[in-house]
């Protein structure tokens, strides 16, 4: 009679007792959380688009959350050599306000001018120089088109050099970056 007592007894003790590991908490996505703090809780999410997708509908969204006067973010997923993929991504707030970030997972190396590092070096954010337009690639940038010597415009417009520590894959050419 002992045995058949003990069994159950064992049972609810561990059962009552005994807890399993609570699941990992999913990591935080930094940059999603900083375009969110930046662009606020109402903002259109219009997505990170990843290398090989197409860019359109999230350029669109942008844009189209731009001339209303909506907050939203946007981000864009490059490879970046050494770095990594890297995001670039932009957010918009209620009062118009516009803003760039760049994301490397692994970190920016030494300080950048221009705007502030967080995140463990991985965010670098700065406020837009120019309005939000859609660049020859498609992607939605608040960066000015570079413009060449003697009044001509850069064919490459919209394209800037690689961020710090990148290798640029374009050899000579710059590297888009938005």
């Amino acid at each position: 009679m002992h045995k058949f007592l003990a069994i159950p007894l064992f049972a609810a003790v561990c059962f009552t007792g005994c807890k399993r590991p609570a699941p990992a908490a999913k990591a935080v996505d930094v940059l999603e959380s900083r375009l969110r703090t930046l662009a606020g809780k109402d903002a259109i999410n219009c997505g990170r688009v990843a290398p090989g997708v197409d860019v359109k509908p999230a350029g669109d969204c942008a844009m189209q959350a731009n001339n209303s006067k909506r907050p939203f973010y946007v981000g864009y997923e490059l490879p970046g050599g050494e770095m990594g993929l890297v995001t670039f991504a932009f957010a918009g707030d209620a009062g118009g306000k516009m803003y760039r970030l760049e994301y490397s997972p692994k970190g920016w190396p030494g300080q950048m001018s221009g705007g502030e590092l967080t995140d463990g070096n991985q965010i670098f954010t700065a406020t837009c120089p120019a309005p939000l337009r859609v660049a020859q690639s498609g992607r939605v940038t608040c960066i000015p088109p570079m413009t060449m010597g003697a009044g001509g415009m850069n064919p490459h417009g919209g394209m800037m050099a690689a961020p710090p520590g990148m290798a640029n894959p374009h050899g000579g050419m710059v590297m888009p970056s938005h």
